[in-house]
């Protein structure tokens, strides 16, 4: 009896060891997978990337043009252009705008 309870206690103390194995294991198969699932998504977005850069281009010149319209050129030492006028919007809400104006009445 003592034997195969010996032995019981034996296999019992080498489960936590047996399972901390069994679960390494299977956490170093998911990291060996990790460089084949980026390169499979990399090729999955490639045709995307474009599409993405324009989009990011679109917004970067947009920022640009609300940057331009949010400055007060006078503010800045500068001048309307020979033909361009000068027109300030003003608000009790938000700061004065300051749009110039070529000849036809367009933005500049």
């Amino acid at each position: 009896m003592e034997s195969r309870l010996a032995e019981k206690l034996k296999l019992a103390g080498g489960v936590v060891a047996r399972q901390h194995k069994k679960i390494e294991d299977r956490d170093d198969a998911i990291i060996a997978r990790e460089a084949d699932i980026e390169r499979k998504t990399d090729q999955a977005f490639s045709p995307h990337e474009s599409m993405l850069d324009a989009a990011e281009k679109g917004l970067d010149a947009l920022e640009h043009q609300l940057a331009g319209l949010s400055n007060d050129p006078l503010q800045n030492g500068e001048r309307p252009a020979q033909g361009e006028q000068q027109t300030t919007i003003e608000s009790d809400q938000h700061p004065p705008l300051a749009l110039a104006t070529n000849r036809q009445g367009r933005l500049s």
